[in-house]
């Protein structure tokens, strides 16, 4: 279409010529193939009656015809049969074929014109052929400026001089392409690859190949494409595992970012982070960030910015920093001051522990050595308490554990509370109280705030009084025996007070005879009472010329009968019947732990009925057991006396003895004389003694403070015996010093 488009042109020209004009162009063949070299012509107007034509080059300024159109025998001979004139010279095309084409067809060849009618004419413009042993590559044009997005084409020509023979024009593949027909023109073929560049073409090589079939040869040129487009595929990668667009690092170490993209021409980089340039380069698409000791400040998201001409890309990454548990806090709704909290019994409490690390920590509260909650992997614990009481008061500690360290913090719960735990606690020693030592009682509690003042109570039966001290001791200076009763004390803060049990004051003393302990002579005999006080009680013992009675028991003309009441040891000892003796000696031993007393009594016993003496055997046991339960009730149903006295000191070996006494009996031969004797000795304290006591300390069955009279009990069961008038009692002149038995 091209060529056809040319010769029209030039034709058109040489109709308006008045000249002899050819045009034709120079050719590049191939050895062993064909080739038309193109020609055209024109002369001036004028009739003619044909036109006839003739090829030939020159040789040494000789004319040698190639071929002659009127007769092919002018021709060489190297060219007959090979060569001809293939245009229409009527048309004025003289275009030349030459086949079979060697390398000597290489020369300038010139067209000569015979018009007949007219005119003869040589053209002085040759037409240049040129030989080629090998065929040319290929020749590849394409824009200097691909860019993506914008269409392009790739031109591939040939030379192309034989048309029986045309050569076959093949491209490589190239995706998302497209090829055109094959194009003839002007000597060559051609063929265009059209294309949308993208980055996916860029450096990809485009081949063209070209084969001739004739020659069999087959040659090919290619050119490697340069599509500039904007970054894309931005990565960033790291020596550290990387995984869903995040690093972890321990803190201390270094960390390495690598951002890298793709784009035509080459993006400038640069890093952020939390909006500031960490660095940058130009036309590189490769940038490396390098923190050389990483803290946790560099934790967050580090940006890559790629740019250039053609657009912009941008990626981030996160960097965890991987750190041991610090800044630990302890929040509370409650003010906390000083690391310490202030709370009243039975408000709720809640504190709440925090603390920043990574990765979480496992979380944990205590409180005095015992795991009161905890967490795993949570920066944050709470601990509630519903009803505070004063046994949550203490420090409360709260530990956070990774696997990179340990950190830990407490708070202090000091529980404001009612006096509680109140103890009364004795100094006495182990071995119990001993009348006579100092004795201090201590009143301990738990309070907050702190006890305001103490109350002391003494307890006696139902009773309780309240003593005058708001000291938390109790001191007894010395204790006594009055002092044997229960005591509590009262602990009172600003919120409220609190009784501790009460304790009892068990105070221990040797045994002590009454004065009072008596002998009466009845009718049937002669009755003895012992009655001692002591603490523990002790054991009592009647003494005899022949045997020793304790408890109840009767040997010979002897009844023994004993009772416990308390502190309190009695015994009776009843004479019956004809004693061979003429003089007769009794006494009563008691004796505890802390000391011994003894009670002797002298009896002359003469010319008695011994009949009467056994008649009244059987009836005495049984009154002097009516007569001890008679004494056991009283001491139970005998209103208490608040005691007088302090025990008297005691002195080592008093002997009580009642001497001159005299048994006046009107009418009788037989005389009974008494002669008493109290000892009281105290085995646990060498060196002290004890004088004889009128009055009891320390009530029966530990009712302390109270006090009974011997005759007392005696005249409250003055019937015990039942025994008839005149008999025969002893009594105590109130101005002598002796006894006297009264008929």
């Amino acid at each position: 279409m091209i060529g056809k488009s040319y010769v029209l042109l030039f034709l058109l020209q040489g109709v308006a010529t008045e000249e002899w004009t050819m045009t034709t162009a120079a050719r590049k063949a191939i050895s062993g193939s064909c080739v038309v070299l193109p020609c055209t012509f024109d002369f001036p107007s004028h009739p003619y009656k044909a036109v006839q034509g003739a090829w030939f080059k020159y040789w040494y300024y000789w004319k040698y015809a190639v071929v002659y159109s009127k007769d092919p025998n002018y021709g060489m001979p190297t060219f007959v049969g090979r060569t001809g004139i293939i245009g229409d010279l009527e048309q004025k095309d003289c275009s030349l074929k030459i086949n079979n084409l060697r390398p000597e067809d290489s020369d300038n060849y010139y067209f000569y014109v015979d018009v007949e009618g007219f005119d003869v004419y040589t053209f002085k413009e040759p037409a240049h052929l040129k030989v080629l042993d090998v065929p040319d590559r290929p020749e590849m044009l394409l824009p200097r400026d691909l860019r993506e997005g914008t269409s392009a084409y790739i031109i591939c020509k040939a030379l192309h001089t034989c048309p029986d023979n045309p050569p076959k024009l093949t491209w490589s593949e190239l995706p998302s392409s497209s090829v055109s027909d094959t194009t003839e023109s002007e000597g060559e073929i051609f063929t265009v690859l059209t294309f949308n560049p993208s980055h996916i073409h860029h450096h990809q090589t485009v081949r063209c190949t070209c084969e001739y079939p004739q020659t069999n040869h087959r040659v090919f040129n290619s050119v490697t494409l340069s599509v500039k487009y904007a970054p894309r595929n931005l990565s960033i990668t790291s020596p550290h595992m990387i995984q869903d667009s995040s690093i972890n690092i321990i803190e201390g170490n270094s960390a390495v970012l690598i951002c890298s993209v793709e784009s035509f021409p080459a993006s400038n980089l640069m890093w952020r982070h939390l909006n500031v340039t960490m660095n940058r380069t130009s036309s590189n698409n490769e940038l490396w960030l390098e923190i050389p000791r990483i803290t946790s400040r560099e934790t967050g998201d580090y940006q890559c910015v790629a740019e250039n001409e053609h657009g912009a890309v941008e990626s981030s990454i996160t960097v965890t920093v991987q750190y041991a548990p610090r800044n630990l806090v302890i929040t509370s709704p409650v003010v906390i001051e000083d690391s310490s909290i202030d709370i009243t019994e039975g408000n709720s409490v809640v504190i709440t522990c925090s603390v920043d690390s990574f990765p979480a920590s496992n979380l944990m509260w205590r409180h005095l050595n015992v795991t009161m909650n905890r967490t795993s992997s949570d920066n944050e614990l709470r601990l509630e308490i519903p009803h505070v009481t004063y046994r949550e008061t203490g420090d409360y500690q709260c530990v956070a554990e990774n696997e990179h360290g340990v950190e830990n913090s407490f708070v202090t719960i000091n529980v404001q509370y009612t006096p509680q735990e109140i103890t009364v606690s004795t100094s006495a020693a182990s071995g119990g109280i001993r009348e006579g030592n100092n004795v201090t009682l201590t009143c301990s509690s738990e309070s907050v705030p702190s006890i305001s003042h103490y109350t002391w109570f003494r307890i006696e039966g139902n009773a309780s009084t309240q003593l005058n001290t708001n000291s938390w001791i109790l001191s007894f200076t010395p204790v006594t025996r009055g002092d044997d009763a229960g005591f509590y004390c009262t602990a009172t803060n600003p919120l409220g007070n609190s009784s501790s049990n009460t304790t009892h004051l068990n105070v221990e003393y040797g045994p002590e005879l009454s004065q009072e302990s008596e002998c009466a002579w009845r009718a049937d005999g002669i009755a003895c009472i012992c009655v001692a006080s002591s603490n523990p009680p002790g054991d009592l013992t009647w003494h005899l010329p022949h045997a020793n009675l304790s408890g109840n028991q009767t040997r010979g003309g002897f009844v023994s009968q004993q009772l416990r009441a308390g502190h309190l040891v009695m015994s009776s000892l009843f004479l019956m019947g004809h004693q061979d003796e003429e003089e007769l000696m009794a006494s009563c031993s008691v004796r505890n732990p802390h000391g011994a007393t003894m009670f002797k009594v002298h009896l002359w016993v003469k010319g008695r009925d011994s009949n009467k003496w056994k008649v009244g055997l059987g009836m005495t046991g049984i009154m002097l057991n009516v007569f001890l339960a008679g004494i056991l009730i009283f001491l139970y149903v005998r209103k208490r006396k608040t005691a007088t006295e302090e025990t008297a000191s005691k002195t080592n070996e008093i002997e009580l003895t009642y001497s001159q006494l005299s048994v006046k009996h009107q009418g009788s031969e037989n005389t009974v004389v008494t002669d008493l004797q109290i000892t009281t000795r105290d085995t646990t304290r060498e060196g002290e003694t004890s004088g004889p006591q009128e009055v009891f300390g320390g009530g029966v069955g530990g009712d302390a403070g109270h006090q009974y009279r011997i005759k007392d009990l005696l005249q409250a069961n003055i019937n015990f015996l039942k025994l008839p008038s005149g008999d025969e009692t002893v009594q105590r002149d109130k101005d002598t010093d002796y006894a006297q038995i009264r008929l």
